[in-house]
């Protein structure tokens, strides 16, 4: 290969397909900042994102804690669920179907893609089946 071939941009189908989100276990992407879960953490709101000090902090305003935002944030073999969104987004050990957030393809079933998506105001990626809208509550490229 030579230089100018390394230096190339990415396609742009090669860019829609990558995940969005913190992939490092323990740490989410909470609005536009990374919020280690370990010590802090991340509430959805109607209008938006935050990192809040104290692990497991009770979510004020209404809020939901964002406990996961991908598998590499649950033990092995459970997947990053919402639970009912508005709701709660945590790990869970039963089956990965429904709304199972993602940074990539191969956290997806195999007849599921990775999808931006937003919701309240923050982008998560989760795995649905092309050209269709995963919940309600979610607006999806």
């Amino acid at each position: 290969m030579t230089d100018t071939e390394s230096n190339m941009p990415e396609s742009e189908s090669d860019q829609s397909n990558q995940g969005y989100g913190d992939a490092e276990a323990n740490s989410v992407l909470c609005g536009d900042q990374s919020c280690n879960l370990t010590t802090d953490t991340c509430c959805l709101r109607e209008f938006g994102a935050s990192c809040v000090e104290g692990a497991n902090t009770t979510c004020e305003l209404g809020g939901t804690q964002l406990t996961c935002d991908g598998p590499e944030d649950c033990n092995g073999g459970q997947c990053c669920l919402g639970v009912g969104l508005p709701g709660e987004l945590t790990c869970s050990p039963t089956l990965c179907i429904n709304l199972t957030l993602c940074h990539a393809e191969q956290d997806c079933t195999e007849d599921k893609i990775c999808r931006r998506c937003q919701f309240t105001g923050v982008e998560l990626s989760v795995c649905s089946r092309p050209n269709v809208i995963p919940n309600l509550a979610l607006s999806c490229d």
